[in-house]
């Protein structure tokens, strides 16, 4: 690995596990291992500067499971620290933001019997309209804005 890259991996601590980044990164939690250049580091410390407090930024490599099975899911310790009490019956029509875009896109969201919080109807066609490929670095910024959990996807 070359010395400008930097690797990031998961303990399942959440924002306490390892991590080889800036100050940026008590802002994030890792949900696999991901690999940030010198540009996404900066780009990664941009989104976190500009976050709205409360829930960590949610720093994820896409996969192939998630093109392949056609949803997103995230760690079950961060969905228990921060999305389970928006998901006590799952949502419906859960709107999606990404910030390269002005399309707000709907998308089934619940908690799975394994404590994952999930992003499922509509996931596929989100990543296929905003060319989100397998291995592609995104950071799900969630937020609560007037006691509601909204959703903004930042490719970087």
């Amino acid at each position: 690995m070359a010395h400008h890259d930097y690797v990031v991996i998961d303990s399942n601590e959440g924002p306490y596990g390892l991590h080889y980044v800036g100050g940026y990164h008590s802002h994030c939690w890792y949900g696999n291992e991901v690999t940030l250049t010198r540009e996404l580091q900066q780009n990664l410390a941009f989104v976190a500067a500009h976050k709205k407090p409360g829930i960590p930024l949610f720093v994820y490599e896409i996969t192939k499971t998630n093109k392949t099975k056609g949803k997103m899911y995230f760690s079950a310790p961060f969905s228990r620290m921060y999305l389970h009490k928006h998901l006590a019956e799952g949502i419906e029509h859960f709107k999606v933001r990404c910030n390269a875009s002005t399309t707000v896109y709907d998308m089934k969201f619940y908690v799975s019997t394994d404590d994952r919080a999930n992003l499922t109807t509509g996931w596929t066609f989100f990543m296929d309209d905003l060319e989100i490929n397998v291995d592609a670095t995104c950071v799900f910024e969630f937020y609560e804005e007037h006691e509601e959990l909204k959703l903004t996807v930042h490719q970087l």
